[in-house]
């Protein structure tokens, strides 16, 4: 006697039992080797609670390491040029991951890019990083 659990799930009229070869296969892995990247530096000279700024293509990029957590956005203030690597990193146990501009003050989501303080009104861009096999933090290029 057949129990429902040996059956496809499919439409009520093509109830067939499963076989090894029936199965669908896996989804195919999204390969990422086709993505640009830029390498920036070690991430070992990246410490916990500290931000340090990269020049690829001559763009300000600021990458952060927060409680192993890497984050990268525009290394400039929106509001008024200031280089944010002299900025405030929020410490780990704080709520929400920020970078804070020395010069006005004005705090920014390292995850948005948001302004969360004035008066800073416009966002960072937020970029997209990652540490390769070798420990070099890599800047995806778009």
């Amino acid at each position: 006697k057949r129990r429902p659990t040996d059956f496809a799930r499919c439409s009520p009229q093509s109830l067939t039992p499963l076989s090894p070869r029936s199965q669908r296969p896996p989804p195919p892995r999204r390969n990422l080797s086709h993505v640009p990247s830029e390498r920036l530096f070690p991430a070992s000279e990246l410490p916990d609670g500290t931000a340090r700024l990269a020049w690829p293509n001559g763009k300000a990029i600021l990458v952060v390491n927060r409680g192993g957590t890497l984050y990268a956005v525009d290394g400039v203030c929106t509001h008024e040029y200031c280089e944010l690597d002299r900025g405030f990193v929020a410490p780990a146990g704080a709520a929400t991951a920020t970078i804070t501009c020395p010069l006005h003050l004005s705090r920014f989501d390292l995850l948005t890019g948001a302004p969360l303080d004035p008066p800073a009104e416009e966002p960072l861009t937020v970029h997209t990083v990652s540490v390769d096999a070798e420990g070099w933090v890599l800047l995806e290029l778009a």
